[in-house]
């Protein structure tokens, strides 16, 4: 995608761009929900394991009928307390928004596409990242 490459990036229009952005942020949006259910859906399960009681325990009927993607299917069922941890320590310590990491791209992206520019030298988006 040329998105992720400097050059690519200078190339493409604001819609481009955008529309590129949208994507992302939607990803994201996606996997943090995915995140979010897949931790409220452990924490739960481990409250049903410390208390059994007929009204709280969770058979693995009601969990298929819930209605959650295949990735937080997936990471519900290999995650540990160390993978809650993971996503609980990130989450709490974000420090930029992904405005902000977008901004701190195209910056980054512009110094390099000017690097290549005046060294005229191959661009290589590998080395970029």
């Amino acid at each position: 995608m040329a998105y992720f490459d400097p050059l690519g990036y200078s190339v493409l229009n604001q819609k481009e761009r955008t529309t590129v952005e949208r994507k992302i942020k939607q990803l994201l949006k996606d996997h943090n929900n995915d995140l979010e259910n897949v931790v409220n859906n452990r924490n739960s399960q481990m409250n049903s394991i410390q208390t059994p009681s007929s009204s709280s325990v969770v058979t693995s009927e009601d969990n298929q009928s819930t209605n959650k993607s295949t990735f937080a299917s997936f990471i519900s069922s290999v995650s540990t307390s160390t993978t809650r941890k993971h996503t609980t320590y990130t989450s709490a310590n974000k420090t930029n928004s992904i405005a902000d990491e977008f901004l701190l791209y195209k910056s980054l992206g512009s110094k390099e596409v000017e690097t290549i520019i005046q060294t005229d030298s191959n661009s290589d988006a590998s080395l970029f990242w």
